[in-house]
């Protein structure tokens, strides 16, 4: 197919600082509900054409064959009903007011982008801009805190003097938001001041109404490859 740019040249380049730009998001949209679409041939198609915008408006050869193989293969990916798909979703993303990282722009975070099945758009809310996950080279570090549902009582309190003593290191707390010990370690991260994200399974709606005012913490972010 031409000469074709190598992956660490287009949509797994190190990316800019920018928010997702809005037809780039809706192209990616159109590419996640296209029915017989799946994340390995997405991937594929988006190494060809380093962006999902170029599969609709290719500028070069590799693009254009892009394009042709897209419509010979998939073909719903360029139908009306996945279009009006994709724009349902993200008046969805509008009326929840998220952010959403695309795969090919804006800061999706460094080491996720370099998974062969890493989504083609996150959303979610809180802070995670700030965070610089998108820097290969970051300088804060993470931690992730993942356990059972049915937590015992040393369990528990394991977490809350190992959350004490990472009090001062600055560290962000990753975990999910689980019953148990995932949204203990969230809680007793806020609790000594430390930034945590909660990635979800689901969308945002999705989340228990015991744990909705754990959103109105500063320095939370809940990232999702699913808006609702």
């Amino acid at each position: 197919m031409g000469t074709q740019t190598p992956l660490s040249e287009n949509y797994k380049q190190y990316p800019v600082d920018l928010p997702c730009d809005e037809n780039e998001a809706l192209a990616l949209l159109r590419m996640q509900t296209a029915r017989g679409l799946g994340i390995q041939s997405a991937h594929l198609l988006l190494a060809l054409c380093g962006t999902a915008q170029a599969l609709w408006n290719p500028q070069n050869e590799d693009q254009q064959q892009a394009r042709h193989l897209a419509q010979t293969k998939f073909p719903d990916l360029f139908s009306i009903s996945t279009d009006q798909r994709a724009l349902r979703e993200w008046a969805r993303v509008q009326s929840l007011g998220l952010w959403t990282w695309c795969l090919t722009s804006g800061p999706y975070p460094h080491n996720l982008k370099q998974c062969p099945d890493a989504p083609l758009i996150l959303f979610g809310q809180g802070s995670l801009n700030a965070l610089g996950l998108h820097h290969p080279h970051r300088h804060r570090k993470l931690i992730s805190v993942v356990g059972t549902r049915s937590m015992t009582p040393y369990g528990q309190d394991f977490l809350i003097d190992f959350m004490a003593d990472l009090a001062t290191t600055g560290v962000i707390v990753v975990s999910g938001l689980a019953q148990g010990v995932d949204i203990c370690a969230q809680l007793q991260a806020h609790k000594n001041g430390l930034p945590t994200i909660s990635c979800l399974a689901h969308g945002m709606h999705q989340i228990h109404n015991h744990y909705l005012y754990y959103l109105q913490f500063e320095n939370v972010s809940l990232p999702s490859p699913h808006s609702c």
